[in-house]
């Protein structure tokens, strides 16, 4: 989606207007999310905290850490082992009782399903148009009908790829988030039933309510999932490429 759109569906959301010089130095969530605080000055809010405190929680249950150690700037990478971090993450989600972000696959490993992504949809393309050539005159020296092949080889990398990388989840060893209390913000994200509190009648917006609603425009506009758009991503690297 062009950035264009995305900056006029911010602003349709919160009423604001975004002029071009203060979008010079957004590159991720998070300047976007710091932007519209600044603009929109909301009145501090808890549920950022109290998804912290039950991360934190199930965190020092989990991985045996005193709970000091853990802080909103603490980075996760400090705090599990990474030869066990598929099972810890998926115990501190069991003990927390929240979604978690899932964890994400390595760009090795994405390099190699991409390498074997195009290799079989060139080796399927190639074989149905050797079987397509037998019952008509189908060739690739016809324009339209090597611009036809090459669309499905497209496709199929596509599809070969999302399935490969959806069918391999015990490869994914990649942390989503990078500290603790970006963890914290994303799981508000995912569990907003868990964290729901009176609201009606405020005066202003409080700061977890722009997050929500941030993440409400990325995730209806451009068909992501909340747990896709924590601070530390990329809007034109890694949520461009979804």
């Amino acid at each position: 989606m062009d950035s264009l759109v995305l900056v006029r569906c911010v602003e349709e959301e919160f009423s604001i207007y975004l002029p071009d010089d203060e979008l010079t130095e957004v590159y991720t969530v998070g300047n976007l999310y710091n932007l519209l605080l600044r603009k929109l000055k909301p009145t501090p809010d808890c549920l950022t905290s109290k998804a912290l405190y039950r991360i934190r929680r199930a965190m020092t249950a989990v991985l045996g850490l005193p709970r000091r150690s853990i802080r909103p700037a603490t980075f996760l990478d400090d705090l599990l082992n990474e030869k066990q971090i598929r099972e810890q993450w998926s115990a501190i989600a069991h003990e927390s009782g929240l979604k978690l972000p899932s964890l994400r696959h390595t760009v090795e490993w994405k390099h190699s399903v991409q390498m074997l992504s195009a290799v079989l949809s060139f080796v399927i393309t190639l074989a149905l148009t050797k079987v397509l050539s037998q019952f008509a005159s189908i060739t690739l020296d016809n324009y339209f009908v090597f611009t036809a092949f090459f669309i499905l080889g497209l496709i199929l990398f596509a599809v070969i790829y999302t399935m490969l990388l959806k069918a391999t989840p015990f490869r994914r060893s990649v942390l989503p988030t990078l500290s603790a209390g970006e963890l914290s913000r994303v799981v508000l994200s995912m569990n907003g039933a868990e964290f729901t509190r009176e609201t009606n009648g405020a005066a202003k917006l409080t700061q977890d309510q722009v997050w929500i609603r941030l993440v409400g425009v990325f995730c209806d506009q451009m068909a992501f999932r909340p747990e896709d758009v924590v601070p530390s991503a990329s809007i034109l690297v890694d949520l461009g490429e979804g």
